[in-house]
């Protein structure tokens, strides 16, 4: 029999192959190529070996999209948890982050025994770098640092604050009602490739993305409730009633010269650059800089640039993927994305070439490494991705 002239199999024929789905003509066409190469059986066989891989393809055979969607929308839509998107929206979203999450993990094996790919790592043998994790670091009022992670942390503060850490999670709880003169502060910083999320002393809750740093009170208790934010985070606020006047005490958050009041609600902030983005999920929240000042309604979101602020429309999921483990683009360039890239895997990008203005729309799981996450950009932008260490050098010519 002859030698078949460039024959390229794709992830799905390989995994029909498997299932032994094919045709009698394609699987004896299949079979010929099979036995050309060894490196052929190889791949194969990595697809048959791997156990992961080899649950995720029995997911698919499994997956029922029309009760994962059902799933997926009652958890958003149920305890006023709207995010203001459309249905149809919503439901090529999903079906897209558990396709492409798929894709990236059967890509990387396939691309395990390809020779031909500019976007590997393999010229200087430089080690894949893994998604980022829970991790943090917290200052103490004395200036004492402890790390945080999934390990169990138990501290106490001068005041009598309990402080625990456990699962990711670190918590506030004054047991013994202690006090002193003055407030007590400490400060969560969250590196390049952590997350880390914390329930504040009113029962608040707050998610705080890479590169990101929170210092607030161990206790609040005067009138109002105010902390301090570097980066990123997205809020769940509490009521509560300030005692001595029986009133909502307004949450207050600084960051960029920038100030949000809430009372209790649910919202993100990002505040990276000097262009801060907050965006609003439930409830209402006033944002002032200088003299401007807006209130923001459910589904908008306020920029503040200069001493100025505008608000818009927003895509509320856009704001929120990071806290669900997702890398959302829509209508992002490829500098946008990489800035998310870089703080999430710890990496430095440097450009070869103009990556121009073109956009770009999909979603990839935080969950994959940073060579994974490559390949797909390689595959959607035409650009060669290198990895030297933690430098990604991108070329576009």
């Amino acid at each position: 029999m002859e030698k078949q002239e460039n024959v390229v199999y794709t992830t799905g024929q390989i995994l029909k192959y498997l299932r032994d789905e094919l045709t009698e003509s394609e699987e004896q066409s299949f079979v010929q190529w099979l036995n050309e190469d060894p490196s052929n059986r190889e791949l194969v066989e990595s697809f048959r070996d791997t156990a992961k891989v080899q649950k995720e393809i029995d997911f698919i055979d499994s997956l029922d999209v029309d009760a994962e969607w059902k799933g997926l929308s009652d958890r958003l839509f149920d305890s006023k948890e709207m995010f203001y998107q459309s249905r149809r929206f919503w439901y090529y979203s999903s079906a897209a982050v558990l396709l492409l999450s798929l894709g990236i993990s059967l890509w990387s094996q396939k691309n395990k025994y390809t020779t031909n790919n500019p976007t590997t790592a393999r010229k200087n043998k430089t080690v894949d770098i893994q998604a980022g994790g829970q991790k943090a670091i917290l200052q103490l009022a004395d200036g004492s640092q402890v790390e945080l992670g999934n390990n169990e942390v138990h501290l106490k503060e001068k005041d009598g604050t309990i402080i625990d850490g456990e699962k990711g999670v670190l918590s506030y709880e004054d047991k013994a009602g202690h006090k002193i003169a003055g407030n007590i502060f400490n400060t969560l910083i969250i590196p390049r490739g952590g997350q880390y999320k914390m329930i504040l002393p009113d029962g608040s809750k707050v998610w705080l993305n890479s590169g990101s740093v929170l210092k607030y009170p161990v206790s609040f208790s005067g009138a109002e409730r105010r902390i301090e934010l570097q980066g990123e985070a997205y809020f769940e606020v509490a009521e509560i009633l300030n005692k001595k006047d029986n009133k909502k005490a307004p949450f207050i958050i600084n960051f960029n010269n920038t100030e949000v009041e809430v009372l209790g609600t649910r919202f993100n902030i990002n505040s990276y650059s000097p262009v801060s983005k907050t965006t609003l999920l439930d409830g209402s929240v006033r944002i002032s800089k200088g003299k401007e000042s807006e209130l923001l309604k459910p589904g908008y979101q306020a920029i503040a640039s200069g001493s100025a602020i505008s608000v818009a429309e927003a895509d509320t999921y856009k704001a929120i993927a990071w806290k669900e483990g997702i890398f959302y683009f829509n209508e992002d360039n490829l500098r946008e994305i990489m800035e998310k890239v870089e703080r999430w895997y710890d990496v430095k990008a440097e450009w070869k070439g103009d990556p121009g203005n073109r956009k770009f729309s999909g979603t990839i799981r935080m969950q994959a490494s940073l060579q994974q996450v490559l390949e797909m950009l390689h595959l959607v932008s035409g650009a060669s991705f290198e990895l030297n260490d933690r430098i990604v050098e991108i070329d576009f010519k």
